[in-house]
């Protein structure tokens, strides 16, 4: 995994064809549009398509999502659509707010109306297994979902320790 943007609270990175932003702080619009900015500049990279993965590690903070950040991350999930070969949520953790979070990612799938499948899980475990059959090495070949949860977890496990590099 290749992390091409760092800020704290979230953090964008790569492999292969797969797009991932983590997130374990509150999704701003300034954070939003930044992430939105580098998925463009990977999408113009990746002409075969895209797999996208958006993990929230802290459910609670990122539940305080407004309603122009809502509006903003549908825009996005339609306009990178085309683009987009499969698209994976992972909201982290259990409880009633989890769940809710996991509805409002849902809905936002829901509205955004594209023709690629999408999903919402609770793991990385489960997010690797649905995203192996869509994420593609430079050479053409698929991942095993042990090699995806390893770089996924090495994402996670620096996402709090973000805070070089962006200031919005």
């Amino acid at each position: 995994m290749v992390i091409v943007e760092r800020e704290s609270g979230v953090i964008a990175a790569t492999f292969g064809n797969l797009f991932m932003n983590a997130w374990s702080e509150e999704a701003t619009m300034a954070r939003l549009k930044r992430v939105r900015e580098v998925e463009m500049q990977f999408i113009r990279a990746t002409p075969g398509g895209i797999a996208v993965l958006t993990l929230v590690q802290r459910p609670a903070r990122f539940m305080t999502l407004g309603a122009a950040e809502r509006a903003f991350a549908e825009q996005v999930a339609a306009e990178t659509a085309p683009n987009t070969l499969a698209s994976c949520s992972a909201i982290l953790g259990t409880g009633f707010w989890v769940a809710t979070a996991r509805s409002v990612i849902a809905g936002v799938q829901l509205l955004a109306r594209t023709n690629h499948p999408q999903t919402v899980v609770s793991s990385v475990a489960e997010a690797a297994t649905w995203l192996a059959p869509h994420v593609k090495r430079a050479d053409g070949s698929h991942p095993s979902v042990a090699e995806l949860i390893r770089a996924i977890d090495d994402v996670v496990g620096t996402t709090s320790k973000a805070g070089a590099a962006l200031a919005v």
